[in-house]
């Protein structure tokens, strides 16, 4: 899954906002690795800082590697 962080700061180190954003989404992710009922999040995040920011902006990617959660077969578990 991809996410694009951005983020407004007029000074040079506005990247630093953009960690500490991906910082706290990764905690959580690791907290919480369920998404939906449908997706775990398999503790892998890899992000870059694109060369050419449009100042005063910052942009960031990130992409984190997921499982889909397969349905499990419930039909004869009150057999059991």
């Amino acid at each position: 899954m991809k996410f694009l962080l951005g983020g407004f700061c007029e000074d040079p180190t506005g990247y630093e906002w953009l960690m500490i954003v991906l910082g706290r989404m990764a905690k959580n992710f690791q907290e919480n690795p369920v998404l939906d009922m449908q997706y775990e999040f398999q503790n892998d995040i890899h992000w870059k800082l694109f060369d050419d920011q449009p100042y005063p902006f910052w942009v960031m990617e990130a992409i984190g590697s997921w499982s889909v959660i397969k349905p499990q077969n419930t039909q004869f578990q009150d057999d059991l």
